[in-house]
């Protein structure tokens, strides 16, 4: 109670600081007692004080939280018109909701920092409905076999399927995961395969039956020979080294030297964009008896160049899930964290995508900037939001510690946070990346508003322009306006303080607590 007392005394304080029209040269004003407002904060011991002078656009400063008691900032060099971010991180993942409050003055308005609700903000995927669904469950049987050492495949021998002989034209059948989200279904469907091409690394197959009018070999949405030349070549030149390179190698259970891809119209009316399936791993009665992965094929929302690129990320998505379980087995240790197995997988999609040269704006990563608030980075649920954040914090891992840190992140025995802290210990941890990429973050999300973009740090941006086209959802506030948010674990909260024209002070204080006992952050960066 003495705390908030305080924190309410303080806001006051503020006001008589920055709220009055009077004043100038960041003296601040004058209380009845002939001190200062600021020297009455500086001696209150229950008050941490920081400084700021941010300069030059895209300058940005770590002023750092201490949770329980009001901490202020002093924004010096502040001119008129000027814009400054705000980002405030919660370094825990322990779950929950944690405040922070605040203002630099007395103003009415109470602004709440903007997003949806956490019931409104479980979004799906238009296109892949039933992907999300189908991802938790392979995942859960990579976990399974994973961390029960009775129920781990036997690799000491070769699955007899005679793959090494096969030749183009030839006909196989399938066994295929199809339990879609709309219900009713088997658990798996058996389809035709036609072997279309034989590459260094890979055997592309195609269904050559159509699956509720929708068809991969005749008709407008047909698989074109342009097509699987595409296919075959950006596996096998770009896809597989890069994976086995700054990943791990797969299994070959099948002992041919190749991953399977096999295309099926059935996944696109099912709703799957694509699916790694341990089954086929396995060996039994609907075991393919291969490594390999099941895509979808061209539909009326991809078709063309545009579900070429689709399908050659989805299929570098599942191969890292591929050689990241195949190492794990391999090694006998445990499954990742879901987390961070996904964070690798949308990862790959980010540098496949620098390196054919191609874009990365999409849903996911939009879904997330629109609900940082509410979304953990770490408490990983099966929406796309979830997926933008991993692949988002997974690429900006990339660009720090380049490919050697992400083969370490694959190649271990540790999981989830300690295996971060470990890999990346020299850049000061988890958390430490965590809080730099917030910052990042924001950066990439607020481009257009940072005047001098080249000033940022290196730290401090994404090197490579994605083009994620970031569309965020900040609430602006000027100095005097009040502002709270309820944050996440691991989760961040955006603000834009806009300075007025009429500003009479080269000093702006921006004051701000959190009542609960969690570990924060706030960073401070000059946009304009």
């Amino acid at each position: 109670m003495k705390i908030r007392t305080q924190f309410f005394l303080l806001m006051m304080l503020m006001f008589s600081l920055v709220g009055c029209g009077g004043g100038g040269g960041g003296g601040g004003s004058i209380d009845d007692s002939g001190g200062s407002v600021i020297d009455d904060i500086l001696a209150n011991p229950n008050t941490i004080i920081r400084t700021a002078s941010l300069v030059d656009s895209g300058a940005a400063s770590d002023l750092g939280m201490t949770s329980g008691k009001p901490n202020v900032v002093k924004l010096q060099s502040v001119v008129p018109n000027s814009k400054y971010g705000i980002v405030f991180s919660t370094l825990t993942t322990l779950k929950g909701k944690y405040r922070v409050l605040g203002n630099g003055g007395g103003g009415k308005t109470l602004a709440s920092i903007m997003s949806v609700s956490e019931n409104d903000s479980v979004l799906t995927d238009n296109f892949f409905p039933s992907q999300s669904s189908a991802d938790q469950e392979m995942f859960l049987k990579r976990q399974s076999l994973l961390n029960n050492p009775d129920a781990r495949l036997n690799t000491s021998r070769r699955l007899s399927t005679l793959a090494s002989l096969e030749k183009v034209g030839d006909e196989v059948e399938f066994w295929a995961y199809s339990k879609s989200v709309s219900g009713g279904g088997d658990q798996y469907t058996k389809r035709k395969g036609i072997l279309r091409r034989i590459g260094e690394y890979c055997k592309i197959f195609v269904d050559p039956d159509s699956y509720n009018d929708l068809s991969a070999v005749s008709g407008q949405y047909k698989i074109t020979d342009e097509d699987l030349n595409d296919l075959q070549s950006k596996f096998d030149s770009t896809i597989y080294p890069l994976l086995t390179s700054d990943y791990a190698q797969p299994l070959d259970v099948d002992n041919d030297g190749k991953l399977t891809i096999f295309f099926s119209p059935m996944y696109s009316r099912l709703g799957f964009a694509g699916l790694f399936d341990t089954l086929h791993l396995e060996g039994g009665a609907q075991s393919n008896n291969r490594d390999m992965f099941v895509i979808f094929t061209p539909y009326s929302q991809f078709n063309g160049i545009e579900w070429r690129k689709v399908a050659l990320e989805t299929i570098s998505h599942e191969f890292q899930h591929l050689v990241n379980f195949s190492y794990r087995h391999s090694k006998g240790f445990q499954s990742e964290e879901v987390w961070l197995d996904e964070a690798l997988s949308v990862g790959v999609e980010a540098r496949y995508r620098i390196l054919t040269g191609d874009r990365a704006g999409e849903d996911r990563f939009n879904d997330y900037i629109k609900t940082v608030k509410n979304t953990a980075l770490t408490g990983f649920s099966w929406d796309l939001r979830y997926y933008g954040a991993a692949g988002l914090f997974a690429h900006y891992l990339y660009e720090r510690g380049g490919g050697a840190s992400i083969r370490k992140l694959v190649q271990t025995d540790s999981v989830g946070l300690n295996n971060v802290n470990q890999v990346f210990s020299a850049y000061g941890g988890f958390y430490r990346m965590f809080q730099d990429w917030s910052v990042a973050l924001f950066c990439e999300s607020h481009k257009k508003l940072i005047s001098n973009i080249e000033k940022v740090t290196s730290i401090n941006k994404y090197h490579v322009d994605m083009g994620f086209n970031l569309a965020s959802t900040t609430t602006r506030i000027s100095p005097n306006e009040k502002f709270e948010a309820s944050i996440s674990e691991n989760a961040m909260a955006f603000l834009i303080l806009e300075i007025p024209s009429n500003w009479p002070s080269s000093e702006v204080v921006i004051a701000y607590e959190s009542p609960d006992t969690a570990s924060l952050s706030c960073s401070v960066m000059k946009l304009q």
